[in-house]
């Protein structure tokens, strides 16, 4: 091609931004083109944050609203989130707190510090994700650890580092241009003296509670400027005394007063967050003289509400009650407990139904619960529902904003489900055609025989649609093993088994964490804790070592969980039990563990239950995060099912490579090299949030995996034939990300052009101008 032709296609395609400059020399490498670029740009951002802190640190923000990421229901987190136009504060990361604010579009950029009440897994589970998705420094207040933290947050991923701090003095709280934050410590009743005074210095661990006491403050009133115009008050510095205060004489002696120009200040307001562990911690709580000031009003900085973290059998005590009712009657009392409605992540839910319309074997909605519990009305609590906003700022608006709420529980109504549905162009006719497919397969296989459920199918971070990765195997129906334990695993689990899942969860036998990236492990330390309420058996833990150590640091800050489980390390077994104990005591017939390219330390597995009876032994392998790899596909040769991780598309195999992830056809040819029976595709990325979008020519015995979906070995057939329902039902993901490709080929071939104008203007001996 020709440099004239080149260059016209270079206008076509918009790629003059790159010569902004009129007459510009362009006689430099590639590689220099690329650094300028990328250090422009790093000018440009660094530029806009400078801006921003500036006005952060010196304009008082003009809305502060509080949104509920959690509301303590059973299984969700009790989570608050402080939004300005400047700033975010976080109040406890638990488990789900970052899928929430993705489901109910909270943005979470700009925020830098979480506020943690009690350093319970419950209130910092989403910390070490929520770091790694921020990829900014983040600081976290309260009784933490802080060697022992850290050391945690560095366990989930080598390549990306986690710029993270801890702050547990509870002496300077925290402040900054419009909120001051005190700590208010209280701690277990074994920690008082034996007088029964306060100990002075509270033990910085589990034995400890902060409570957190927030002031929004003052905000100065605004100059008023057509006043002065009024007043014939000359532009300059005499307008920033009279804004700061201060009364001013002016040249022909009349006497300009500020408070006469200048709006009235607006008080700020104050908000609680307490967290009672337990009873044992009442005795601190009611004997702290900073909470006790507040029994009087206000005028300056009224307490307007207090949000409950405590469980419900403490907020039931008569105790707790006599003190909530020592406040003022103006003050909100807020509910953040297990007596909240349940649902939250109704993206999932919606999904789940639509799948449900067409095929109901093999999908099933979640469990939500959408009322509260009628006895915190009767005990002076106001119950919330995640997605519920409280508007602080400005007082004028101040008020409970259930918006979100009634939109989400419209959406979820089935007959809004079903009416959207019915909207799909074809989907009443390639549904029918599905239907009348599938009645034509024969029951080759009995449907007796282990099931397969799929709790999350997404990859990194949880999604709207598809959460971390989780998986059991059924292999009877009182023993099931997992595979891999991202972040919200418990909550996945209630839902997918409901009022039921109390007996499933105690014959929960096994666990393999195929490697130690966070959203394959972070789940494991909640399912342990809530499985040890139900029985003293010990489930076995198969993973690579660092999962070991993790759960050994864990123990020194948030209550011993290494306790409740074996531990068997990749590739070796459980030191002191044989082989075949540990095949007895999972009902297997076989156990093996194989090295995956991933990163350090990647492993896959391959299970082969037991024959019992009718029940004929199954050969089950589970990639795990993996590019193609060799060394799985001797041990796995020939089995009834690979589930084989399928993070990216084929139009994206640099991107797959580089992150030592497969694509959907690496991951079909893999159960082709298996000589698998068949073959499910899950970890997809989170592009494709509600179905991979599988090319036509792609086709064989697979399918792909939905969160909530539960398939037994007759049931394979109906996966390969879903493809055309999939299309339609998601036609509006299809278009979505076939524009992303598009876009993305558009950018490649700027790129090559620009390229080429490079090389051929460095090889010229004349100077090349625009």
């Amino acid at each position: 091609m020709s440099l004239n032709k080149l260059f016209t296609l270079s206008l076509d395609l918009s790629c003059s931004k790159w010569f902004k400059s009129g007459a510009q020399l362009v006689r430099f490498s590639t590689a220099k083109a690329k650094s300028l670029q990328i250090n422009n740009l790093l000018s440009k951002m660094a530029k806009g944050k400078r801006k921003h802190d500036k006005l952060s640190q010196t304009n008082f923000p003009s809305f502060v609203t509080l949104n509920v990421l959690g509301n303590g229901a059973l299984p969700n987190p009790r989570c608050l989130l402080l939004v300005t136009e400047f700033n975010k504060y976080l109040f406890n990361c638990g488990e789900g707190a970052q899928r929430a604010a993705v489901t109910h579009k909270v943005r979470l950029t700009g925020m830098h510090h979480i506020f943690v009440t009690h350093s319970s897994w419950d209130n910092i589970a989403g910390l070490p994700g929520m770091c790694l998705t921020l990829n900014t420094h983040v600081t976290a207040h309260g009784p933490l650890l802080h060697e022992k933290l850290s050391g945690i947050t560095r366990t989930f991923d080598e390549r990306n580092e986690i710029k993270f701090s801890v702050n547990n003095d509870y002496t300077t709280g925290f402040k900054d241009n419009f909120l001051t934050i005190d700590f208010i410590p209280i701690h277990r009743s074994q920690a008082s003296s034996t007088e029964g005074a306060v100990s002075k210095k509270p033990k910085l661990h589990l034995d400890c509670a902060f409570v957190y006491v927030c002031r929004l403050h003052e905000r100065p009133g605004k100059l008023l400027i057509q006043k002065c115009i009024e007043l014939k008050v000359p532009p300059g510095p005499i307008l920033g005394r009279l804004k700061a205060g201060e009364d001013v004489t002016l040249e022909d002696g009349r006497l300009v007063k500020a408070q006469d120009v200048i709006e009235p200040t607006q008080p700020g307001s104050t908000f609680m967050i307490v967290e009672c562990p337990t009873l044992e911690y009442f005795d601190s709580l009611v004997n702290s003289e900073k909470l006790s000031s507040f029994f009087e009003p206000s005028s300056r900085y009224p307490l307007e509400y207090i949000f409950h973290f405590s469980p419900v059998n403490v907020i039931k005590d008569s105790k707790f009650q006599d003190w909530m009712m020592k406040f003022p009657p103006s003050v909100s009392h807020i509910a953040l407990n297990e007596f909240n409605p349940s649902l939250c992540f109704f993206g999932a839910n919606v999904i789940s139904h639509k799948l449900r319309l067409f095929e109901d074997k093999l999908f099933k909605s979640p469990f939500i619960e959408t009322q509260p519990n009628p006895e915190l009305v009767k005990l002076n609590l106001t119950p919330v529902s995640v997605g519920t906003q409280f508007k602080i700022h400005p007082i004028s608006e101040r008020s409970i904003n259930l918006a979100d709420v009634e939109q989400m529980e419209s959406i979820i109504n089935p007959e809004n489900i079903e009416k959207d549905i019915e909207d799909k162009e074809n989907f009443e006719k390639v549904a029918e055609e599905y239907k009348k497919r599938i009645s034509n397969l024969s029951d080759k296989e009995p449907d007796n025989g282990p099931a397969i459920v799929f709790l999350g199918t997404g990859s990194a971070t949880p999604g709207k649609y598809r959460t971390a990765s989780s998986i059991i195997i059924e292999t009877h129906e009182d023993n099931l093993i997992m595979f891999d334990c991202g972040e919200g695993t418990f909550g996945q689990f209630y839902r997918f088994y409901g009022p039921d899942y109390k007996d499933k969860l105690a014959n929960l036998n096994a666990i393999f964490i195929s490697h130690y990236h966070a959203d394959h492990q972070l789940g494991l330390v909640r399912l342990l804790q809530e499985r040890a309420k139900l029985t003293d058996s010990k489930p076995l833990i198969i993973c690579p070592p660092r999962i070991e150590r993790f759960l050994r640091d864990f123990s020194e800050i948030s209550g011993k969980v290494d306790h409740l489980c074996h531990i068997a390390l990749c590739p070796t077994y459980l030191k002191g039990m044989t082989n075949s104990q540990l095949l007895t005591s999972l009902r297997l017939q076989h156990l093996q563990t194989a090295r995956v390219v991933h990163c350090r330390d990647s492993f896959g597995i391959v299970v082969v239950t037991k024959e019992e009876g009718d029940l004929k032994p199954r050969k089950i392998v589970y990639s795990g995060d993996a590019m193609p790899s060799e060394d799985l596909i001797e041990p796995g040769h020939g089995c009834d099912l690979l589930i084989h991780e399928a993070t990216f598309d084929d139009e994206l195999i640099e991107e797959a490579i580089f992150k030592k992830h497969s694509t959907f056809s690496q991951a079909v040819d893999m159960g082709v090299a298996m000589e698998a029976k068949f073959t499910i595709l899950t970890h997809f990325s989170q592009r494709y949030y509600k179905a991979p979008i599988l090319p036509d020519e792609l086709a064989g015995n697979f399918g792909v995996a939905f969160d909530n979906m539960r398939v037994k070995f007759s049931d394979f057939p109906r996966l390969p034939e879903m493809k055309s329902v999939l299309k339609v039902l998601f036609a509006d993901n299809c278009a979505e990300h076939q524009n992303f490709l598009n876009n993305r080929k558009l950018s490649d071939a700027r790129l090559e052009i620009h390229q080429a104008l490079l090389d051929a203007a460095k090889s010229k001996s004349k100077p090349f101008y625009k």
